[in-house]
C-alpha cells in the first residue's frame, strides 16, 4: 500500500489534463507498485508469523501446545505450507506478471510524453494565436489599445479549444518503436563491437559502425554504414554506404594507422557475413538484472558470445532467481523461532533480532551477486549459496526452539 500511494503522489500530476480512463491510471500505478516486489513478500510474511507467534505466546496457547506434547514446529505445518505457496506465488510475479506490467508502464509513460509534447506544442501556437488577434484587435480599434484580463482569458479559452480541435483531428497519436534507439553490444567470440544510431529489429537500422579487434585488444578494421538490415534468407547483414577501414601496426608505434580505406556509395550494398541476428543484439545487449528467468536462460544460449564478466553475471542471476523466492520462507521461519519466549526474554528481544537477521540475510545476498559478478564467488555459490545458508539455519533455529 506504501508503495502505491508513493508511485500516485510521484506520478499522478503527469495525469492531470491528460485524456486517460480510471482504468488506465489505476493499472499503471498498480504496475508501479510491483517494483518493491522482492522485499514485499518476505517482510510481509515475517510481520504476520511473528504477530501470529507473539499472540499465541502471549494467550499461552504455544504452552498448551507443548504442554500437549505436540511440536510447535509441525503444528505449524500449514504456516509452512501458507508460505510456500507465497514463495511461488512470489516467483510468478517476478517472472511473469512484473515484465509484463512494466512493458504496460513503459507504453503508458510514452502516451504521457505524447501528450506532454502535444500540451507545450499547443500553449505555444495558442500564445502566438493570441498575440496576433490581439494586435490585429488593438490595431482596428485605436480608441483602445488594450483588451481586459477577462478578455484575454476568454480568448485564450477559445483559441485553445479550436486548435485542440484541429490537433484531436489531426491523426497525431503515440507510437512506440519497436526494438531500441541508441544500442551498444559486443561479441567477445568473434570480438566485434557494434553501435547504433538508431536500432531496429524488424526494420532497417541507420548509423552503423562496427569495429573489429584481435586478441589483444588492438584495432583490425572499421565499418560504417548508413543503413543496415539483417537478411533472414542469406543469414547475412546487407550494408548501405560508409566506408571500410583496414588498421595496421608500425613496430615502434602502439597506435593504429589506416592501411585501407574504401568509401562506398550511398546506394552500394555490401554483404557482411556477421552472426548476430537483430534478434540476438536486441537480447545481448540488456544487463541480466533487467531480465526475468525467461530471458537470463535464453541469454545463456550464447553464452560463447558474452565477455567473461558479463557471463558470470548472467549464470549468477539464474541461480539467484531460482533460490531467492525461498527468501519468504526463510522470513516465516525466522519470525516464528525468535519470538517464541524462553525465560525472561521477551518476544519482541526477538521480533528484533529475527528483523536484523532478515535485513542481514537480504544484504548480504546483495553483496554475494556483486561478488559473483567480479569472479570472486563462482555463479552458483553467489546467487544461491546466501538463500540455502539462511534456510538452513532459519530451519535449525527453528527446531531448536520449537
Amino acid at each position: 500500500m506504501t508503495c502505491l500511494l508513493l508511485s500516485v503522489f510521484d506520478d499522478l500530476p503527469d495525469f492531470q489534463g491528460a485524456d486517460f480512463s480510471f482504468r488506465t491510471e489505476l493499472l499503471y500505478f498498480l504496475a508501479r507498485s510491483l517494483d518493491p516486489l522482492e522485499t514485499i513478500f518476505p517482510f510481509a510474511t515475517f510481520l504476520g508469523v511473528s504477530f501470529m507467534t507473539i499472540v499465541k505466546g502471549k494467550n499461552s496457547e504455544l504452552t498448551a501446545i507443548r504442554a500437549a506434547g505436540l511440536s510447535l514446529l509441525v503444528t505449524a505445518l500449514p504456516v509452512w505450507g501458507l508460505c510456500l505457496f507465497l514463495c511461488g506465488a512470489e516467483m510468478y510475479l517476478m517472472e511473469v506478471v512484473k515484465p509484463a506490467a512494466n512493458r504496460y508502464a513503459d507504453e503508458v509513460r510514452v502516451q504521457l510524453e505524447h501528450h506532454r509534447q502535444l500540451k507545450k506544442r499547443l500553449d505555444a501556437r495558442v500564445k502566438e494565436e493570441l498575440e496576433r488577434q490581439l494586435k490585429e484587435q488593438n490595431g482596428a480599434n485605436s480608441d483602445r489599445t488594450t483588451s481586459s484580463r477577462e478578455e484575454q482569458i476568454a480568448k485564450e479559452n477559445e483559441i485553445r479549444r479550436a486548435l485542440a480541435h484541429v490537433e484531436a483531428n489531426s491523426g497525431s497519436h503515440p507510437t512506440r518503436q519497436k526494438g531500441q534507439n541508441a544500442l551498444s553490444y559486443y561479441n567477445a567470440q568473434n570480438r566485434t563491437e557494434w553501435q547504433f544510431a538508431d536500432f531496429r529489429v524488424a526494420e532497417p537500422c541507420h548509423g552503423i559502425v562496427v569495429w573489429v579487434t584481435d586478441t589483444s585488444g588492438r584495432l583490425l578494421s572499421r565499418r560504417i554504414a548508413h543503413q543496415a538490415q539483417y537478411d533472414s534468407v542469406t543469414q547475412k547483414w546487407l550494408f548501405q554506404g560508409g566506408e571500410t577501414v583496414q588498421f595496421e601496426y608500425l613496430e615502434t608505434d602502439e597506435l593504429p594507422h589506416p592501411s585501407s580505406i574504401v568509401r562506398h556509395g550511398d546506394d552500394e550494398i555490401t554483404q557482411m557475413p556477421y552472426a548476430e541476428t537483430p534478434q540476438e543484439i536486441e537480447l545481448l545487449h540488456h544487463q541480466p538484472d533487467e531480465l526475468n528467468l525467461k530471458g537470463l536462460i535464453r541469454m545463456l544460449r550464447f553464452a560463447d558470445r558474452l565477455p567473461d564478466a558479463r557471463r558470470r553475471f548472467v549464470r549468477t542471476m539464474v541461480a539467484y532467481r531460482l533460490f531467492y523466492p525461498l527468501s519468504t520462507l526463510v522470513a516465516g521461519l525466522l519470525g516464528f523461532a525468535l519470538t517464541i519466549t524462553q525465560g525472561r526474554k521477551s518476544a519482541i528481544t526477538g521480533f528484533v533480532i529475527a528483523a536484523v537477521l532478515l535485513m542481514f540475510y537480504y544484504s548480504f545476498a546483495q553483496q554475494a551477486v556483486v561478488m559473483g559478478r567480479s569472479g570472486l564467488l563462482s555463479p552458483f555459490a553467489a546467487g544461491a549459496l546466501p538463500t540455502i545458508l539462511a534456510l538452513s539455519g532459519s530451519l535449525l533455529l527453528a527446531w531448536k526452539r520449537q
